[in-house]
């Protein structure tokens, strides 16, 4: 029986921000603070031997005088501070602010070095720096670190360590924090150097760290508060367990009408298209069948969501076939004939849209949910937008096999976006009318909603300039060409673009200051979580693609173990926080079960990267649930 497109993931929002709980209130920063500490960075000498350095920063925070999040890069040269930089410097100021309990549009955050900069491989440090600025507690004036910031707090792995330890030494640090799991590091010569040992050489102690809450504690000599964990398993209610169940059912029908759909039509498709229909054939029966283990095994979150992607799945190609035997009969002009009966309608989204808009959130854990299926609606618009899009170009196109791709593109994001709508219902029977803390009051959503989409905006930024940019240049092709590509075979970025430009748009047509915080915010978030996702996989798992944009290997797949379970450990710590405040956290258990079961070491390294960007979704939405639940 024919299929298409292979191991992707159409399920479910993975990613985002921040870590682990200050349960009380921290002291109010005062007037232009600073700080001054060292990021190290490695590259070339004149002679093309690797290097490092590490170099005088200076991070001050002062109250915002706008009332609203603002930060800044000094440069002492033109263009000095690269998209990276900018990026880490974003992704630092949101995540010590979700540490901190407090919005970001308290303070102005500056960032300034001398000289060209640019890299994410400081975001630890800048994050540290900046919550030991809000909490104002000094830094000790020997210890560094290098290692990205994950959107929970997580630090992640870098690059360069062996040669970086010397640039720490010749500044005068006595100790170097580095990422947990990368203790072993390989040369340019193909050898593995231990940089323990290596430390140790050169007179500097060097301390893996998993979490910004591990490196604020050897940064500052202080710890920050956190919650004992006995490993206690974190249940849902009954009735959320129900709307689970309900949810199974529905979308099991969904995939058993998508795949009989396939089967009456496949005799039709010419047998030129069965290889591309085969492969989504085998996809949704590969994930249909890990859905019935996860129900089996107990694990009816990540059932739930697997089920939900074999139905997808399936459905697109149901859709592909219609399509297929549309060419066979009228060759590009039958596949628009077909498609026009596709499209979705204004109609059909704006059912969705009411429905949303009528909601009423009456604690914080209400409105958690609610941002979530915002989260999913805004996807669907984005993606909708994003196929009107494609299908724009029609116009210009005079070539029979790229019109072809056109539609078949246009046709996948279309049936996307249908399935993403309807998911909308799946997540208000599970998580609305629970109790919580009371919604807070003045502008406090507003400003956290504004800052997660700053923070996405940044990782999108980075993204183009330091991933597109440079491995388009090294392809030989145009950016915005292999842009397009790397969005039609990444999940992630595709999705993280289209929640980015339709969460604003939609949180401007929202009847009251709760649906446009939540809508905002739900865009917001799952935008800075897919797209650190891709962020992660790019830089700090080193993937890597080919002139498509599809991605073909993962350069150091190792480095995913010690990422996942840092990250498990801070979605627990932020599910215990989030109790102690008397908050229901339906949204944080349902991600933290899901990731529980898909980051299992027998599941394949796509579930396992879904399965942690479901720890950071749980993670951010969790620290949020604190933030906003918080009297002043």
């Amino acid at each position: 029986m024919p299929h298409f497109l292979s191991s992707r993931r159409w399920g479910f929002f993975v990613a985002v921000v921040v870590a682990l709980a200050c349960l009380a209130a921290p002291p109010a920063a005062q007037a232009d603070q600073t700080r001054k500490v060292w990021p190290l960075f490695y590259g070339t000498d004149d002679e093309g031997k690797p290097t490092g350095r590490a170099m005088e920063m200076t991070v001050g925070l002062a109250p915002s005088n706008v009332g609203e999040a603002r930060v800044g890069f000094f440069e002492s040269e033109f263009m000095g501070a690269g998209e990276q930089w900018r990026a880490a410097g974003w992704m630092a100021s949101v995540v010590s602010a979700l540490y901190a309990g407090k919005p970001p549009s308290l303070w102005r955050v500056y960032f300034d070095v001398p000289g060209n900069i640019d890299g994410p491989s400081a975001g630890g440090l800048m994050t540290s720096t900046v919550l030991s600025l809000v909490l104002g507690q000094p830094m000790l004036p020997d210890v560094t670190m290098t290692g990205t910031i994950n959107p929970d707090g997580s630090i992640g792995p870098v690059g360069g360590i062996y040669y970086k330890l010397a640039g720490a030494k010749a500044a005068g640090m006595r100790k170097v924090l580095i990422p947990a799991g990368g203790s072993t590091e390989k040369l340019g010569d193909g050898k593995s150097a231990d940089l323990i040992a290596r430390g140790r050489e050169l007179g500097l102690q060097v301390v893996p760290v998993a979490d910004v809450a591990e490196a604020y504690q050897h940064l500052t000599g202080r710890a920050l508060a956190t919650l004992p964990d006995d490993g206690r398993a974190f249940r849902l209610p009954t009735r959320t367990n129900e709307a689970l169940q309900n949810s199974y059912r529905r979308w099991a029908a969904k995939y058993d009408e998508a795949t009989a759909n396939m089967r009456a039509n496949s005799a039709a498709v010419p047998k030129r298209f069965h290889p591309r229909l085969q492969k989504i054939w085998d996809s949704a029966q590969a994930q249909r069948a890990k859905a019935q283990a996860a129900l089996n095994q107990g694990a009816p979150s990540a059932a739930m969501q697997l089920m939900y992607g074999a139905a997808v799945t399936a459905d697109i190609g149901a859709y592909l076939c219609h399509l297929y035997i549309g060419h066979d009969r009228g060759g590009v002009d039958g596949m628009a004939r077909v498609l026009s009966g596709f499209l979705i309608s204004d109609q059909f989204l704006n059912q969705f849209r009411a429905k949303l808009s009528a909601q009423r959130a009456h604690s914080v854990t209400d409105l958690i949910t609610l941002a979530e299926a915002f989260a999913y609606y805004d996807a669907a618009v984005g993606v909708h937008f994003n196929s009107g899009m494609i299908l724009g170009r029609l116009q210009k196109e005079k070539d029979p096999e790229k019109v072809f791709v056109i539609l078949e593109q246009a046709t996948l994001g279309e049936a996307m976006a249908r399935n993403f709508s309807h998911f909308v219902d799946d997540l208000l029977h599970m998580g609305m009318r629970y109790p919580g803390p009371k919604l807070p009051a003045g502008k406090a959503l507003a400003d956290w909603a504004q800052a997660m989409r700053l923070a996405a905006g940044g990782n999108l930024g980075y993204i183009k300039k330091a991933i597109i940019e440079p491995a388009a240049e090294e392809l030989g092709v145009a950016p915005a060409v292999l842009m397009n590509k790397v969005l039609g075979n990444d999940y992630h970025y595709l999705l993280a673009n289209a929640t980015y430009f339709a969460s604003q748009a939609m949180a401007g047509g929202m009847p009251d200051d709760t649906s446009k915080g939540a809508a905002l915010l739900g865009g917001s978030v799952a935008s800075f979580g897919l797209s650190s996702m891709v962020v992660a996989k790019y830089y700090s798992l080193g993937a890597q693609t080919n002139a498509e944009g599809e991605l073909v290997k993962l350069g150091d797949p190792g480095r995913l173990e010690p990422m996942l379970g840092s990250a498990r450990a801070q979605l627990r710590q932020v599910i215990l926080a989030a109790q102690a405040q008397g908050c229901t956290p339906i949204v944080p258990i349902f991600h933290l079960q899901t990731a529980d079961y898909m980051a299992r070491a027998d599941m394949s390294l796509s579930d396992r990267l879904t399965g942690m960007g479901e720890c950071w979704m749980g993670s951010t939405f969790g620290r949020l649930m604190t933030a906003l639940g918080r009297r002043p």
